[in-house]
């Protein structure tokens, strides 16, 4: 069902003087007044401003449809392609943790020392490269 249409039921559906009779009284009274007010000739002024205003909103969004171009549903091109910097970042926090963690596992100790340089490097190079990696990516993307 398309949005004007739903807008149109629903508030056809409230404005009905039937559907609100039928929530206040019995359904025996409900189905003979029911028959009684389908005999009217003329709707009132509230079920006629409805219809005016569910016609405008119909209108308007069959103009913004064909207005509006439909957007693509993927984007163009690959994430590192949109997102150099990022990528880079990535990358540089990458090969800083394999640097720290190398470092870390091939680091000596003197025995009387406890080494806390397996943590720092681990923490510290990923950090370190990370903006390097970002600034590559930078110069990439400058230079596409």
């Amino acid at each position: 069902m398309t949005k004007p249409a739903l807008i149109l039921a629903l508030c056809g559906a409230l404005v009905s003087p039937a559907t609100s009779m039928a929530a206040t009284q019995g359904l025996a009274e409900w189905s003979t007044q029911a028959s009684a007010v389908r005999t009217e000739s003329a709707p009132g002024p509230l079920v006629r401003a409805v219809e005016r205003e569910a016609s405008r909103l119909a209108r308007e969004s069959q103009v913004k449809d064909a207005v509006q171009p439909t957007p693509s549903a993927q984007p163009s091109g690959s994430w590192i392609k949109r997102h150099p910097v990022k990528a880079g970042a990535l990358i540089g926090a990458g090969v800083g943790l394999v640097v720290g963690i190398t470092l870390a596992a091939t680091a000596t100790c003197p025995p009387t020392r406890t080494c806390s340089t397996a943590g720092a490097a681990v923490f510290f190079y990923p950090m370190l490269f990370a903006p390097l990696g970002a600034l590559v990516g930078q110069v990439v993307a400058s230079t596409r």
